[in-house]
């Protein structure tokens, strides 16, 4: 089809793509006419998720297309992975329809629709390559043999044969809805890893085509949603009269898939509200990922003027003099960031997002800077007999008021008070706001203004967790909101993370199976709502149903793309299934989203996992910076040191941690050096100390073990490994299925002298994860403990196959039956490692 260059705009700065198309007869001027005039039309397109067309030129007897140079990975490149997940699959099917709804409207069919010509950027942005250069081929050059992966251009045929229609493959005469029958390819490609029709041989597939109808999606055992596997059947139709009509009602069609009928929740404006953030750090992604240098990162620039507004809702504050009352405060200042989110034509940042920036910044205007916001939304509460003022102001980042108002009335009319209240501040905004795009906002959660006052009581309860009696107050508050308004699914979804939260404090697994319980009737009631859907990814996740928490995580963040927190969870838990460059992938966009400790946090923590520690400490270096009183982000920046085996860092950064708050992984960390310089009793008072902090540490009570037998404290070291053998099941109770746990109590279990049930553990551990370094090495001490050396050097050396540290290995008490042994030696030399 011509060459493909990148270049550079010289006059605009930027780079471009060129496409060179020769006419079929260079003296043919009108061939040449013929040209210029469907490259021109394709330049008329302008639309979010289409590459743009620059400019159309003549040189040298060539006709050269500028085109906009979009970065990213092709689809193509993505599912030669691996399928997508439905939620995935769908969100990209949204956007290219999106594409397909514009160009169709202005008489433009792409022809040659297929996943090579679909790049999807930062933050999963998609944009269509090409429209209207099958067309232009079709004027512009010479019959050509095309393969399923390229496209094919001669008499009658315009596109790729493995994504044409039917009616393509025998004439050239073909409408919209051959680019519809490209779009169900993609759709049952995404999904299930393979298109309806195999192979490559034009001819072959033009005979099955016109032949036989496509199989249907749910053959190919895939799980999907009966309302998508309809939609896809309905693409494939062999007969166009039976595909759906206009690329907008398979738009429509597609939106309803999870849960989102009629919202808008997709459109290109939607997709705007995530870009504004998403492009403000690209440029800074592109340039930290090349380099390596993580460094580089910095708070995002103040967005363009023109782009959607960013908007920064902080804590109303509570004018009643009632702090028992500061959750109607709070409970309105949530209740404003939902309505924004409704709004395609703005990016709202997330209330954990304004308050980890507040953590850390005080200044309003430094605030706003830091987090790339064009306004913030500060006010007030006032409450007294029943009656509620709440006034608000929208403020520009050099604390110019750009708009106030106040309204007035009874709790009784707070859904009416907060629709007020969302209506002025969006006229403030002057942004366009359709009628569905209005319902949503005006949605209620609730149709009980008290279930709703329980509710954010709750929530304000569950805020502060960290003092004791609030999560049993939490629990009492979601449900009486619940007694109230038992559809209330916002408080089943709360109630569920609260009794997660007992969990996490108990490890008693009863609280396990209700947060599950009360989060699945949260999605029954309200499968639309993406935060229904991260809280009961929590859950899944904890209880080691990973599969399920990822597909959760990942529809939540088709109904709400910058949604943070859930960007971060699917990250954590990408990694913890092994998956760690999708993990990072995701992390990442997060960062280019806006950059947080939050994130670098999640990110060094999951690379530490993977064994790579000098790019956690890169990500941690990156917590400090932007949090220097983060404690736990100089405790993880010492932990990667202390696996770099540079003791000295490690130690200075554990003490830096201690300095700021006590810290139980600090201490416990502490310890351990201290154990490997055979200083015993220094180790068994930091470990005390860490264990006074965190009771429940299996790990720390296995180290203090260690340090005890040292001592020749033998009775003390054994109570130490029951200790951790108890918790560890404890843990497993509710997680069967986490193989670093099972490879830790095969371990303790050793410890104590009962080799039989550590034998068991270590081999189911590496059964359920046989390439995870930590289980390698796991599995080696345990071998070595039982004299079993050969056994012991397999398994060091296929941890350090997958990374494993060589300076734990080296320092490891575990190993002294090995010591001296020319494997071991080679191991852990320097040279011992190509």
């Amino acid at each position: 089809m011509g060459a493909v260059w990148l270049a550079e705009d010289t006059r605009l700065h930027r780079q471009v793509a060129l496409k060179t198309l020769r006419s079929a007869d260079d003296h043919d001027a009108r061939s040449r006419a013929g040209l210029m005039r469907e490259a021109r039309a394709a330049a008329a397109l302008n639309h979010p998720h289409i590459a743009t067309v620059y400019d159309v030129l003549e040189h040298d007897g060539q006709v050269v297309i500028v085109f906009e140079y979009v970065e990213g990975e092709t689809l193509s490149a993505r599912l030669a992975r691996d399928p997508l997940a439905g939620p995935e699959a769908v969100g990209i099917a949204c956007q290219i329809a999106q594409a397909l709804v514009m160009a169709h409207a202005q008489g433009i069919v792409h022809r040659d629709l297929k996943p090579a010509n679909v790049i999807v950027g930062a933050g999963g942005q998609v944009k269509v390559l090409d429209f209207g250069i099958a067309r232009l081929l079709s004027i512009g050059t010479t019959q050509t043999a095309g393969k399923g992966g390229e496209t094919a251009s001669g008499p009658g045929f315009i596109g790729t044969p493995g994504y044409a229609a039917p009616e393509q493959m025998v004439s050239s005469a073909v409408d919209e809805r051959a680019d519809l029958y490209a779009l169900g390819v993609m759709l049952f490609e995404m999904i299930s890893g393979r298109r309806p029709f195999p192979g490559n041989d034009a001819a072959a597939l033009a005979s099955s085509k016109l032949g036989q109808d496509a199989p249907p999606l749910s053959s190919t055992g895939r799980l999907v949603p009966p309302d998508l596997a309809r939609i896809v059947d309905a693409l494939l139709a062999r007969d166009r009269d039976r595909r759906p009509a206009t690329a907008a009602d398979v738009l429509a069609q597609l939106r309803s898939v999870y849960g989102q009928p009629g919202t808008g929740a997709l459109g290109a404006g939607a997709r705007r509200r995530v870009l504004a953030p998403v492009l403000i750090g690209a440029a800074v992604l592109l340039a930290a990922v090349s380099a390596g240098v993580w460094s580089m990162w910095r708070p995002a620039p103040a967005p363009s003027p023109s782009a959607p507004p960013v908007v920064a809702v902080l804590p109303l504050s509570n004018m009643s003099g009632d702090a028992s009352r500061d959750f109607v405060a709070a409970g309105i200042s949530e209740s404003l960031i939902s309505s924004l989110a409704a709004l395609p034509t703005v990016t709202v940042l997330s209330r954990a997002s304004v308050a980890e920036a507040r953590g850390r910044l005080s200044q309003p205007s430094a605030l706003a800077k830091d987090l790339g916001a064009t306004y913030l939304v500060e006010g007030s509460v006032q409450e007294s007999g029943g009656q509620l003022r709440v006034s608000l102001t929208l403020v520009r980042p050099d604390r110019s008021v750009a708009w106030g108002d106040n309204v007035e009335g009874a709790f009784e009319r707070i859904f009416e008070l907060q629709s007020r209240l969302a209506s002025a501040l969006t006229s403030a905004l002057s942004v366009r706001v359709s009628a569905s795009e209005r319902a949503q906002m005006n949605e209620r959660p609730t149709t009980s203004p008290e279930a709703l006052s329980a509710y954010w009581q709750g929530r304000a309860l569950l805020e502060r967790s960290d003092v004791k009696g609030n999560i049993e107050a939490a629990v009492t508050a979601f449900n009486r909101a619940i007694q109230l308004d038992a559809r209330f699914a916002l408080a089943h979804a709360a109630l569920g993370q609260a009794y997660w939260r007992k969990y996490n404090d108990t490890r008693n697994a009863e609280w396990t199976t209700r947060s599950i319980e009360e989060g699945n009737t949260a999605l029954r009631l309200d499968p639309g709502r993406a935060e229904v859907r991260f809280t009961l990814a929590v859950t899944l996740d904890g209880s080691g149903r990973r599969a399920e928490a990822i597909e959760e995580l990942q529809r939540a963040l088709v109904l709400q793309p910058n949604y943070d927190e859930a960007r971060r969870l699917l990250g954590r838990v990408l990694a913890r299934q092994g998956r760690i460059d999708e993990a990072i992938a995701e992390f990442k966009k997060a960062i280019a989203l806006r950059p947080s400790a939050s994130t670098y946090s999640a990110m060094g923590l999951s690379l530490l996992a993977a064994a790579r520690y000098s790019e956690a400490a890169e990500a941690f270096e990156q917590v400090v910076t932007l949090e220097p009183d983060n404690a736990a982000g100089f405790q993880q920046l010492g932990t990667a040191y202390q696996y770099l085996g540079d003791s000295g860092r490690a130690l200075e950064h554990y003490r830096r941690a201690l300095a700021i708050r006590p810290s139980a992984a600090a201490y416990s960390n502490i310890g351990a050096l201290y154990h490997g310089q055979r200083q015993y009793a220094d180790a068994v008072d930091a470990y005390t100390k860490a264990i006074a902090i965190r009771p429940n540490s299996a790990t720390t009570h296995r180290n203090m073990g260690d340090a005890l037998a040292k001592l020749g404290r033998a009775a003390e070291a054994k109570a130490a490994y029951l200790a951790a053998v108890r918790l560890a099941e404890a843990e497993l109770k509710v997680n069967p299925a986490d193989a670093g746990v099972l490879a830790s109590l095969a371990v303790y279990l050793q410890k104590t002298g009962d080799a039989k049930a550590a034998g068991a553990r270590i081999a189911a551990a590496l059964k359920k994860d046989p390439r995870n370094p930590e289980v390698l090495y796991r599995a080696a001490v345990v071998s070595a403990l039982a004299g079993q050396r050969r056994e012991a050097i397999a398994a060091l050396q296929a941890a350090v196959a997958q990374g494993y540290s060589l300076a734990s290995i080296a320092g490891g008490d575990e190993f002294e039956v090995l010591r001296g042994t020319p494997e071991f030696t080679k191991l852990v030399s320097p040279r011992g490692v190509q």
